[in-house]
């Protein structure tokens, strides 16, 4: 990445997002959240018919756009609890990601 520490992802992050940004990984479908420095994963805003998230595209199942899903995102971001979700996400899974991306 450029000045700072991090990866490209932190980086635009603290240039274009106060240090807060989602980012979508479409070919896991991922979401690389970002307080930075903090980081974790969240399923991405896409479901299979049954409603469900199909992380890495491990199925590989038709998936569509849940609204609902992008709301949540949303909401994590604009009501200022990104950071906090992220911290519960690293500990309720134990996936620490060990450094800025």
């Amino acid at each position: 990445g450029g000045g700072g520490g991090g990866g490209e992802c932190t980086q635009h992050a603290r240039e274009c997002g106060g240090g807060q940004g989602l980012m979508l990984l479409s070919h896991y479908a991922m979401v690389l959240a970002i307080d930075a420095p903090r980081n974790c994963f969240f399923d991405a805003p896409y479901v299979d018919r049954y409603g469900e998230c199909d992380p890495m595209l491990k199925r590989g199942k038709p998936l569509v756009l849940s609204e609902r899903k992008v709301t949540e995102l949303k909401t994590l971001v604009t009501s200022g609890e990104l950071g906090r979700e992220i911290i519960r996400t690293n500990e309720r899974t134990g996936k620490y990601i060990p450094r800025p991306l």
